[in-house]
């Protein structure tokens, strides 16, 4: 159905020309201007409430509901723009010339996206989706799939420290200089990036396995976890364990009715963590002295918006100020679609890829600088214009549109078949993860320079298939089964004859 939608929405932008970036080549408003900061503030808040309404009346903390909030926050820097655009002075006047313009793109797609997820999730309801049957007894998806959990965490946790060991470098307790050297190498970023895939999902599953038995704390999954989580905090990377907490809180959330005013709690502290710590943790690792010279909290969180972490409408806005407005026509989700190809058999990958594109925009060195981000809906303008903007935000829509109305199902703890009939059981963490899994997989159609992940789990995912699902459940179990199916349909003859009988 998306690739119709696509295909579709493409033929259509292309007979009315508003594939055409140039169409908003004159939209140039400097910062500030009272409309666009109204604008802001709306777009911002309905990415903020929205996720918490839909939280507090289902009970449950999702993937997406974590990750749109964030999209806020890279929004409201648009006040702090004057200041983080001053940091390269001979490049201000473009930033903030074109910041307005990536403001108002980034704003249309998410009045969009939200639009269209309330549309599919409604027509799901309407439609009575239900949860698709699971293909082998929850019982023995739950054991592999803990076994996977063991098993992924421990190469995870070597995929971690291989570069640390090999470099002999441990970037929390080394300089600047030092990690931006280790991420240069490009085997030792490739093996790290590879584990950094697959992190928040191992963390999130092992947390689900003590949770439902605590004992296991003092033993093998307790120490893998722990393993995982010191070997992540020594390399000094952020993102990773900020995914990390979602996929836990997606998954924690989804094994029981939590109380509403503990998920709001967890909602507004998570959103709080993150900004004080994002500024924290940044200053941490390149000037202490500012920590100790000052109030701890007012410079994290000054660190947060006018420092170098919250900086996508910064750095598209700076890419906009250098860009010709011609279409670049799908060539950087190209390279997406081959980012898991080495580029000795794909030279034309590098040549693709949206952060290297940035990059010689904006007239930077490409081997030596990781990219640049250019915001949600940058990519999706850069390529089709406003068509693309709208075309990707009804596509994700759909996708997250389905997949929350799936995920409120499975949390529910209250059917197999998503129909609210059967009594209570314990959610199947196997598909469970696999929803997690699925929102992280779809989300780099926003920034193709990360479609590295989204390959990454997609291979996951089979060899999950093929440990999980397609072997046959134990012949012992398949006995004890068709023994009580037996024994359930004698019960039911004999109450059957009771009651013709009667």
């Amino acid at each position: 159905m998306e690739v119709i939608l696509l295909g579709l929405g493409l033929a259509i932008s292309l007979w009315t020309g508003t594939y055409d970036p140039a169409l908003f080549q004159n939209f140039t408003t400097p910062w500030p201007d009272p409309g666009l900061a109204t604008l802001c503030a709306v777009a911002g808040s309905a990415l903020l409430l929205c996720p918490l309404v839909w939280v507090w009346r289902h009970r449950t903390i999702d993937f997406l509901s974590l990750l749109l909030p964030l999209e806020a926050i890279n929004l409201f820097a648009y006040f702090a723009i004057s200041t983080t655009a001053n940091k390269i002075p001979k490049e201000a006047i473009g930033i903030l010339q074109m910041v307005g313009l990536l403001l108002l793109i980034n704003a249309i797609g998410f009045f969009v996206l939200l639009f269209a997820m309330l549309f599919f999730y409604r027509a799901a309801a309407a439609f009575h989706a239900r949860l698709p049957d699971l293909p082998r007894p929850q019982e023995v998806l739950d054991r592999r799939m803990e076994t996977v959990f063991r098993v992924g965490g421990c190469f995870c946790a070597l995929l971690i420290a291989l570069p640390m060991i090999y470099s002999g470098t441990i970037p929390l307790l080394s300089g600047r200089g030092d990690r931006l050297a280790l991420g240069i190498i490009d085997p030792l970023r490739a093996t790290y990036n590879f584990a950094e895939t697959f992190f928040p999902i191992m963390v999130g599953g092992l947390s689900v396995m003590l949770y439902r038995k605590p004992r296991r704390f003092l033993g093998p999954d307790g120490l893998i976890l722990g393993a995982l989580l010191l070997l992540q905090i020594l390399t000094s990377e952020r993102s990773s364990l900020l995914f990390a907490i979602m996929a836990t809180a997606a998954l924690l959330s989804m094994e029981r009715k939590w109380p509403r005013w503990l998920l709001a709690a967890f909602f507004v502290g998570y959103l709080g963590c993150f900004t004080v710590l994002a500024g924290f943790s940044a200053l941490l690792r390149n000037n202490v002295a500012k920590l100790q010279s000052g109030d701890v909290l007012e410079s994290s969180i000054e660190e947060t918006f006018y420092g170098d972490n919250i900086i996508d409408l910064h750095d598209g806005a700076w890419v906009f100020s250098h860009w010709d407005f011609q279409p670049l026509m799908g060539k950087t989700y190209l390279g997406g679609m081959v980012s898991m190809v080495p580029s000795g058999l794909f030279p034309q990958k590098k040549e693709w890829h949206l952060g290297l594109n940035a990059l010689r925009m904006v007239g930077l060195d490409t081997e030596n600088h990781f990219g640049l981000r250019i915001s949600f809906f940058g990519e999706s303008f850069l390529n089709f214009g406003i068509a693309g903007v709208v075309m990707l935000a009804v596509v994700l829509g759909m996708f997250f549109g389905i997949l929350l109305r799936l995920t409120h199902l499975a949390g529910a703890g209250g059917c197999l078949s998503g129909t609210g009939t059967s009594p209570p059981f314990q959610p199947c963490l196997w598909r469970n993860a696999t929803y997690v899994l699925l929102v992280q997989i779809f989300k780099p159609l926003s920034n193709s320079s990360d479609a590295f992940y989204s390959w990454s789990l997609i291979g996951f995912l089979i060899v999950v298939w093929f440990a999980v699902v397609w072997p046959r459940p134990p012949r012992h179990y398949v006995m004890r089964a068709n023994s009580g199916m037996a024994l359930e349909m004698r019960a039911n003859d004999g109450s059957l004859k009771s009651t013709q009988e009667d």
